[in-house]
C-alpha cells in the first residue's frame, strides 16, 4: 500500500470488522491471551499484549494507525474480552448482517422477557454518554462494567455495534446510541 493509499481505520467496512470479530473468537482458542487481556486496568497495558498486537497488525493492512486509532483499537480490544466468543464460525458471519445502528443500546435499554426494568439503568447510561472523547481509559472501565452487567455473551451484547460506538466514541455515537435507548426503555421506569 503507498502513502497515497493510507486512509484512517473505520470499523464500518466489512473486511474491517471481519478481521476483528475473527480475532475475537480466535479468542475463545487462546483462553491465556483472553485472560491476559482480561487482567488489563489500562489502555497501556492492553497495548503490551500479544493478542493486541496480532489485532493491530491484522487491522493495519486496512489503514494506517495513529496514536489515537491504536488507543480506541485498544478500547474495543480490551472490552471484546469480556464478551464470550460464540464458537460457531457461522455465528460470526451472521453478526456482520446490517442492523440498526446503535443496537447495543437497545440491549441495554430493553427489559429481559421475564423483567420490567432496563438491565442498564438511565442514571447509568447517561453517565456513559456523559464520558469524553477525549477520555478513552474511562471509556474503557465504563463499557466493561455494563457488558458485566448484561451478561457478557453474543445475546446480550451486539459486538458490531458496541465495537462500532466505542472506535467511533463521539456526539453522534452518544445521539444515535442515546435515541436508540430511550426507544427501547420501558416508558414507566424512573431513573435509578
Amino acid at each position: 500500500m503507498t502513502t497515497e493509499q493510507y486512509h484512517r481505520l473505520s470499523l464500518w467496512g466489512q473486511a474491517p470488522m471481519r478481521a476483528l470479530l475473527h480475532w475475537w473468537q480466535g479468542l475463545d482458542q487462546a483462553r491465556g491471551d483472553r485472560a491476559a487481556l482480561r487482567r488489563c486496568h489500562t489502555l497501556a497495558e492492553i497495548v503490551l499484549t500479544p493478542a493486541f498486537n496480532r489485532l493491530r497488525i491484522d487491522l493495519a493492512r486496512f489503514a494506517e494507525l495513529d496514536s489515537g486509532t491504536i488507543a480506541r483499537l485498544a478500547v474495543v480490544a480490551g472490552v471484546l474480552a469480556h464478551v464470550t466468543p460464540p464458537a460457531d464460525e457461522n455465528m460470526i458471519e451472521g453478526l456482520l448482517t446490517p442492523r440498526p445502528h446503535g443496537q447495543i443500546a437497545r440491549q441495554m435499554a430493553a427489559p429481559p422477557p421475564d423483567g420490567t426494568r432496563s438491565p442498564v439503568s438511565e442514571l447509568r447510561f447517561r453517565r456513559l454518554l456523559s464520558i469524553p472523547e477525549a477520555e478513552p481509559e474511562a471509556l474503557f472501565a465504563a463499557m466493561i462494567r455494563l457488558v458485566r452487567h448484561l451478561g457478557g455473551t453474543p445475546a446480550q451484547v451486539d459486538v458490531p455495534s458496541m465495537a462500532r460506538g466505542l472506535f467511533h466514541w463521539n456526539q453522534k455515537t452518544k445521539q444515535t446510541w442515546a435515541f436508540a435507548y430511550y426507544e427501547a426503555a420501558p416508558k414507566n421506569e424512573s431513573p435509578r
